[in-house]
């Protein structure tokens, strides 16, 4: 997230460039600019706040060697009873629990969401599938 945000960072920085540049071309006037320079600034200030707090989060959430150990234990526990856990409930409820797993489902514009949170991180995924 830090890098995705650092990259639109970057990008915004040159669309500001551009505008300064049009402008000191004479292509634009300071009233042409004035409105998406500010927009461009707001979303700056936006994205380096949101650098800063996801900095901060990641300062506070770094694993000790303790934690490092137990995800380790945990991730060959994973290993070898996920191929034996595909059709036991018992089994899949198991490795949920180790993964410290929550899921949020949701609806929106007529899409079925599930927002999956756990140890590993978290991600929103359509619940939309294909049944073969």
């Amino acid at each position: 997230m830090i890098e995705a945000n650092e990259a639109h960072l970057v990008e915004l920085e040159e669309e500001k460039q551009r505008l300064v540049k049009a402008y000191a071309a004479g292509a634009l006037t300071l009233d042409d600019i004035a409105g998406e320079k500010t927009r461009i600034e707001k979303r700056i200030g936006n994205l380096t706040q949101a650098i800063e707090e996801l900095r901060a989060d990641m300062d506070h959430q770094v694993p000790t060697a303790q934690d490092l150990e137990t995800i380790e234990e945990y991730a060959g526990l994973l290993h070898e009873g996920a191929d034996l856990a595909i059709n036991e409930p018992e089994e899949q409820q198991t490795i949920y629990r180790l993964l410290q797993m929550e899921a949020r489902l949701t609806h929106d514009d007529g899409q079925h969401w599930a927002d999956v949170r756990c140890i590993l991180g978290e991600t929103h995924l359509s619940t939309e599938y294909i049944t073969t």
